[in-house]
């Protein structure tokens, strides 16, 4: 009788992780081609259009894709292996600089991950990236 309700609790746990990634991705691909309709202010914002298509992320929502990839990583929640739902994260300029740029994966392949992106030339984009080759990659964010 244990072994079964220990199977029904993962079995519910993992179920609604995944509905929440499924539900995120959604919404995100709702959005392509659509220009900043995330903050008011002008600023840059990849990190405002994951916060607005993510209802909880596990961290805390900053406007700063790369403090958002900083709270990811000293949570232990980076991955080497991403899924649909996860985040990608970028630098940009150098590495060392605080300016980064994040996305949603919609799915993986062997070979590719396709993302969709905010704030890429100022519309919502899905992306294809090889897995060899993702350049000013940062990392992933496990949702």
């Amino acid at each position: 009788m244990k072994r079964i309700f220990v199977l029904v609790v993962v079995f519910v746990v993992f179920g609604s992780a995944f509905c929440f990634a499924a539900d995120s991705v959604e919404l995100a691909a709702n959005y392509i081609d659509s220009g900043n309709i995330f903050n008011k202010d002008g600023a840059n914002w990849c990190a405002d259009f994951i916060r607005a298509i993510c209802d909880d992320l596990p961290v805390e929502g900053s406007r700063s894709a790369k403090a958002m990839w900083n709270q990811f990583r000293n949570k232990g929640l980076a991955t080497k292996n991403p899924e649909s739902g996860d985040l990608i994260f970028f630098w940009r300029e150098s590495k060392n600089s605080w300016k980064g740029h994040v996305g949603i994966i919609e799915k993986t392949t062997s070979r590719e991950i396709v993302t969709i992106e905010g704030n890429v030339r100022g519309r919502v984009v899905r992306r294809v990236y090889q897995k060899s080759n993702i350049p000013k990659l940062l990392g992933f964010g496990k949702i």
